[in-house]
C-alpha cells in the first residue's frame, strides 16, 4: 500500500503519503482528510511508526494526544501496514538465526530485494540489494539456559553466567530461550566502544537508510558522468554547480531519478530547482 501510494502521488493521481495514511487509519476518503487529521493521523504516524516506534515515539515526535490515543493510532497504523510489520519480525528472526547458526546465510525480505545476513569471524554482515555490506561488530545473542538439578530444582543461567561458572554439576539442560541481539559500536560522544541492542525495526531503519544512501551515491556518479559537477549533497539532495547559460533542469531531474537495476520497481522521483545560491 505504501509503495502504491508513492507511485500514485508521483503520477499525479493520488494524495501524498501523509493524507493516504490518515485516510487508511481513519477509514475516510482522502479528499475528506483535513489539515489536523493529516498531521496527527498521517505525518506523525509515518515518521514515528515505520521503524517499530510505539506510543512513546509517537508522542515524542509530535503526536499531541493522550497515551491511550497514541497507542490506538499506533495500533491502527500497524494494522494498515501489515507488510512493514511482517518485515520487522522477518529481519529480527533472520539476524538472530544468523547468530545461532554461524556461517549460514539467512535471507529476509521480498523476492528481488532481499537482504542476507551471515556471521563471519567477529562480525555479522548484512548484504544489501545493491551488494554493499553493512557490518555489525562483535554480535551476540542473549540466551537463557534452563537446567534441571539433581534434586529436582530448576536453575536458569544467562549465556555469560554459563560461560563464567559452567553448568551445575550433574544437571541436565532442558531448554534454551533466545532473547535480544546485541553488537558493538563506537559511541559518538565518548568515542568508545559500547554495546547496544537491536531489533527488527532498528534493522529496518539501518537497511532503509543504507539503501537510500546507495541510491544517492549512484545518482551522484550519474550526474558527474552527464556533465553536472556535484559540489555537495545534503540528506537526499544533490547540488551541482554549472554555468547559468547551460542549465538543463529537466535532464538533471531525469538523471537523478534513474533507478538502478538492483532497485527495479522502487519509485524514485527527483524534483529540482535552480538558483544563484544554495537554499534549503
Amino acid at each position: 500500500k505504501t509503495l502504491a501510494a508513492f507511485r500514485a502521488y508521483d503520477d499525479g493521481i493520488g494524495p501524498d503519503i501523509y493524507v493516504a495514511t490518515a485516510a487508511r487509519i481513519l477509514g475516510k476518503p482522502a479528499e475528506a482528510i483535513v489539515k489536523d487529521e493529516r498531521q496527527t493521523y498521517g505525518k506523525v504516524p509515518v515518521l514515528a511508526c515505520g521503524y517499530q516506534g510505539g506510543s512513546g515515539a509517537f508522542r515524542k515526535i509530535g503526536g499531541k494526544v493522550s497515551e491511550a490515543k497514541a497507542k490506538e493510532i499506533v495500533e491502527a497504523w500497524r494494522a494498515s501496514n501489515p507488510a512493514i510489520v511482517s518485515y520487522w519480525y522477518a529481519l529480527d528472526e533472520a539476524f538472530k538465526k544468523a547468530l545461532r547458526f554461524k556461517g549460514e546465510v539467512v535471507v529476509a525480505g521480498a523476492e528481488g530485494r532481499q537482504v542476507k545476513f551471515r556471521v563471519k569471524g567477529s562480525f555479522l554482515w548484512c548484504r544489501l540489494p545493491s551488494g554493499r555490506l553493512l557490518c555489525y561488530p562483535y554480535p551476540r545473542l542473549d540466551t537463557a539456559h534452563t537446567f534441571e538439578l539433581e534434586d529436582g530444582r530448576v536453575k536458569k543461567l544467562s549465556a555469560r553466567e554459563l560461560a563464567k561458572q559452567g553448568a551445575p554439576s550433574g544437571a541436565k539442560q532442558t531448554r534454551i530461550d533466545y532473547g535480544a541481539a546485541f553488537y558493538m559500536h563506537v559511541d559518538g560522544l565518548s568515542n568508545k566502544w559500547v554495546e547496544t541492542d537491536t531489533y527488527g525495526g532498528k534493522l529496518a531503519e539501518n537497511i532503509t537508510q543504507a539503501v537510500c544512501r546507495d541510491l544517492l551515491a549512484e545518482a551522484i556518479k550519474r550526474c558527474e558522468a552527464a556533465g553536472f559537477p556535484v559540489v555537495l549533497h545534503v540528506h537526499d539532495e544533490v547540488v551541482a554547480e554549472i554555468a547559468t547559460d547551460s542549465v538543463d533542469l529537466h535532464t538533471f531531474e531525469a538523471v537523478c531519478s534513474e533507478t538502478p537495476e538492483w532497485a527495479d520497481g522502487l519509485p524514485v522521483v527527483a524534483s529540482g530547482w535552480k538558483g544563484a545560491r544554495y537554499r534549503k
